[in-house]
């Protein structure tokens, strides 16, 4: 990356001679280790990815919850760097849902040379859609972090597991599935958190 980081991918290439348009997936949920075998017999190469801070990539993970994440320079970075690879064409497009998607939006932005193409999909314009009629929920949001973001950043903090998706969510359903609504927000809010509980009947 422009400042020295290196975010390390898992690259899959045809078996054969020649160059070929690149496929992008960025992702801080760890980058996939297969399943790519129906775009690479199709003729692309595809560059899976793992965020700034995230798995085997270097640097600090910054949520999107936060203005300035910098995903936006190490994406244009990432698609610049594959178009200039010897078995790529220069012609890069990008493909993911929902977090994934919005690290589309977010390189789109600073529009890389190579970038002609995005599949970006499941991805709600503002985070008020993420649920029906704009609820907040936020045992759902807790859960989605506690199983999807928290055991890496434990693995990298030295704490313990769980330290894979996989075994938080093995250890959550050990635990009877969720939270209830007073659960996470205690742990979103703190102390006050009986300000945002509806009213009792």
């Amino acid at each position: 990356m422009r400042d020295g980081a290196i975010l390390r991918a898992n690259v899959f290439r045809p078996d054969a001679a020649g160059t070929f348009p690149g496929l992008l997936i960025r992702t801080p949920y760890g980058k996939p280790t297969g399943g790519f075998e129906r775009f690479v017999r199709a003729g692309y190469v595809v560059a899976a990815q793992d965020a700034r801070g995230r798995y085997a990539s270097d640097g600090e993970y910054v949520p999107f919850t936060v203005e300035d994440t910098g995903d936006a320079e190490d994406g244009y970075d990432t698609v610049e760097w594959l178009a200039e690879q010897t078995y790529c064409n220069g012609n890069v497009g990008t493909m993911g849902a929902s977090y994934n998607a919005w690290m589309q939006w977010m390189l789109a932005k600073m529009r890389p040379p190579h970038l002609v193409a995005m599949c970006a999909y499941s991805i709600p314009l503002e985070l008020t859609e993420m649920n029906w009629c704009g609820a907040f929920r936020p045992a759902r949001r807790v859960r989605w972090w506690m199983t999807s973001l928290a055991p890496d950043l434990r693995r990298r903090q030295g704490l313990a597991g769980p330290h894979t998706r996989t075994e938080a969510a093995a250890r959550r359903r050990r635990r009877g599935g969720g939270l209830s609504g007073d659960s996470a927000l205690r742990l979103l809010v703190g102390p006050g958190y009986g300000f945002f509980r509806p009213p009792r009947r």
